[in-house]
């Protein structure tokens, strides 16, 4: 699936108290879609009732594993790997993850972080992102170094 967004979160409701308007949802819901065969419209809904039973994320790597199986679910999401608890979640959480090191030429990380920061910025109403200080190349440069 595309980047999920999960594992940073212990439940639904904290993932969506945290990304809502951020335009982050996207993978989850494109998962939910393929996997339950439903519309965007029927996966927010069933979005909209994990937030709602505050799902630990655990149940929902579950439900999404149910779906998947017997393929492997891999989550991607490149904030996994930006706080050592993340890591730490995954241990306790998921049964003997595996993990994947990749590795990205920076120039191309650092263009998906800017890229990524637009869209953000063009979801939350702002209709010149590249004016925002934080969405500029130099600063991603300065985290991609850091």
């Amino acid at each position: 699936p595309q980047e999920l967004h999960l594992m940073q979160f212990e439940s639904a409701a904290e993932r969506e108290a945290a990304l809502s308007g951020l335009g982050l949802q996207e993978g989850l819901l494109r998962t939910i879609m393929y996997l339950e065969k439903i519309s965007l419209t029927e996966a927010k809904q069933v979005y909209a009732a994990m937030v709602a039973q505050n799902m630990s994320i655990q149940d929902v790597f579950r439900f999404i594993q149910a779906g998947a199986s017997p393929q492997i679910l891999c989550e991607k999401s490149p904030t996994m790997s930006m706080d050592l608890s993340t890591l730490h979640r995954a241990e306790r959480i998921m049964n003997k993850p595996t993990y994947i090191h990749l590795v990205r030429h920076p120039l191309a990380a650092i263009a998906s972080s800017v890229k990524l920061r637009c869209k953000q910025l063009l979801v939350q109403g702002h209709t010149q992102p590249q004016q925002d200080p934080s969405s500029s190349w130099e600063t991603q440069e300065r985290m991609w170094t850091q």
